[in-house]
């Protein structure tokens, strides 16, 4: 029976197909890339991919029956974690239907080293968007510093440990506006709900048709209250 659905995942990637008689569409989550920041759950516009526990990394879940493929989570993915393939060929983010009929902007950003990933198999290093803004907030009385779960994730050690002095208790979070992307990864996978990114800006080009962009854009705009209740979803699990 026609279309064939499949669900695939290995230690690298995370794979949702679906195949017809004369094509086949394939959506991969490179889960090396992957930084689990919520990114693509926001800018779907049919809300088909869904988070599993956001302490772990990676844990986004494809569905192929639901996604239609347009390419959508794969063109505001911060760290091109996601690849959308058409007949087993990889299409480009400037190709994507979307893009060329222009119902999603230019993205407005420098590129990044994510310091905190390992080279690709090319021996390139992993580039990230730094196409948002905003304001980090931490709660050191609520942190369990022992985790280490946000600096781990973070994909260009924007965040990191330092040793506490004389007057301070314990070791000490820190935070470097210089290199965060907020792409809103340690907020989205701390455990204990320490961290809140605040964004303050979407950067794009000015050209795109309405009504696609602007709701995407708002949802992206509320990335703290989407990772406010995701926590509360998993803790009443």
């Amino acid at each position: 029976m026609f279309p064939r659905l499949q669900r695939v995942v290995t230690d690298t990637a995370q794979i949702a197909e679906k195949k017809f008689l004369v094509k086949s569409l394939k959506l991969i989550v490179n889960r090396d890339f992957c930084v689990n920041c919520g990114t693509c759950m926001l800018a779907c516009p049919n809300n088909v991919i869904k988070a599993g526990a956001p302490w772990h990394t990676t844990s986004v879940a494809l569905d192929p029956d639901k996604c239609s493929f347009c390419g959508v989570c794969q063109y505001m993915c911060p760290t091109g974690a996601l690849q959308l393939c058409i007949d087993d060929e990889p299409i480009k983010n400037e190709n994507l239907v979307l893009v060329q009929k222009k119902a999603l902007p230019e993205l407005i950003g420098e590129q990044v080293v994510c310091t905190n990933k390992p080279v690709g198999k090319d021996g390139k290093p992993v580039m990230a968007k730094h196409y948002m803004d905003g304001h980090l907030k931490y709660n050191k009385d609520i942190c369990q510093t022992g985790c280490r779960t946000c600096t781990v994730t973070c994909p260009t050690k924007a965040l990191y440990f330092r040793r506490g002095k004389a007057w301070e208790q314990g070791e000490v979070l820190e935070f470097d506006r210089t290199k965060c992307i907020y792409c809103g990864g340690c907020a989205f996978v701390c455990p204990v709900a320490a961290i809140e990114v605040e964004r303050t800006a979407v950067n794009h080009g000015k050209e795109f048709n309405e009504p696609f962009w602007p709701k995407i854009k708002q949802r992206l705009m509320d990335f703290r209250s989407f990772a406010k209740k995701e926590h509360e979803q998993h803790k009443a699990l």
